[in-house]
């Protein structure tokens, strides 16, 4: 493996949720990442109008902190950058090509204003920036139309809590490093609350997160062919059935 890329500056600025890169979310255009991230703190659609037409990322993000934070947004905040890093890198983009020309190199979004959660300061951090970025590019460099993952059952410890190492994928195209590095972010509690307790729970929040990322599919329904949420939250809770207590 290459040197890591230890900071989302010069050459590999376009990493940045700075950089200039006109996105189309819920509805609004937005001039960078940044614009749309903070403004998806916000459910109202004034709020976010203003802050789309904020000059710069940095007045967006001076905004972001103002905003009176919509009641889910611990919960979702992870999910929001992903969608929309997936729709900056979006598939055949020269931003796409950009991410993918950084091959396995670790991506690291350094920083110095002590962001430890989406980056690392001081050499600590949990950098969710940079590790969403390194999914996205293993994402866009797996061949279109290759076969989707099954989830294997996942059996419950004595105390009732999922062993998360146990997910394993039985085929497809999400590699067993893919997984671990899911179970290691989960029981880190980047991905999740660790407050959720109830078995069946955790285990659908992580199934829907593996499956969803991987572009999964469980005993050959896709996901991405169920529908609507319901109809997918319901294939998921299938999933979550098989599993013995």
């Amino acid at each position: 493996m290459e040197s890591e890329i230890l900071s989302f500056d010069g050459e590999f600025a376009f990493l940045s949720n700075f950089s200039p890169s006109l996105l189309e979310y819920e509805g609004l255009t937005y001039p960078t990442l940044e614009h749309a991230f903070q403004a998806a703190k916000s459910l109202d659609p004034a709020r976010r109008i203003e802050i789309a037409e904020l000059p710069t990322p940095g007045l967006a993000k001076r905004a972001g902190r103002k905003v009176a934070c919509r009641s889910d947004w611990d919960a979702v905040r992870v999910e929001v950058m992903r969608e929309l890093l997936r729709i900056k890198f979006a598939p055949g983009s020269p931003l796409a090509a950009q991410l993918l020309a950084t091959g396995d190199r670790r991506l690291v979004e350094g920083n110095w204003w002590n962001d430890r959660f989406w980056g690392v300061c001081r050499g600590v951090g949990r950098n969710m920036l940079g590790e969403l970025l390194m999914q996205i590019r293993a994402d866009l460099a797996r061949p279109a139309g290759g076969s989707a993952a099954v989830i294997a059952p996942i059996p419950w410890d004595k105390t009732g809590f999922m062993p998360l190492h146990k997910i394993r994928c039985v085929s497809g195209t999400v590699t067993q490093d893919d997984l671990d590095a899911i179970a290691d972010q989960l029981e880190n509690g980047m991905l999740m609350d660790d407050r959720c307790h109830a078995p069946m729970e955790r285990f659908w929040r992580i199934a829907k997160y593996v499956l969803l990322i991987a572009g999964a599919d469980v005993d050959g329904q896709t996901l991405y062919e169920q529908g609507g949420g319901t109809q997918r939250e319901s294939a998921l809770r299938n999933v979550a059935s098989s599993v013995p207590f």
